[in-house]
């Protein structure tokens, strides 16, 4: 399965997939390339240290925060 095919199929086969999610404040990367699949019936947490960036990836995925510079994101609304 070559990077393009696998991309496809995490896409279609998960709940949240984000690749390549850069944010930045006047300079200052929030997220710089962030990518992660969230796989259907699993439970995740999102834990680290004040500034690592939690809430700005949570205002990507809920589309406060925009526009998005990323290759791919798709997130399933239905569970």
């Amino acid at each position: 399965m070559n990077v393009a095919s696998a991309r496809r199929h995490w896409r279609r086969a998960s709940l949240l997939y984000l690749d390549g999610i850069s944010v930045s404040f006047d300079g200052f990367k929030a997220l710089n390339a962030l990518s992660l699949v969230w796989r259907r019936a699993k439970m995740r947490a999102v834990i680290g240290p004040n500034g690592a960036g939690k809430t700005t990836m949570m205002d990507v995925i809920t589309g406060r925060r925009g526009p998005i510079p990323a290759r791919h994101y798709s997130a399933v609304a239905s569970i």
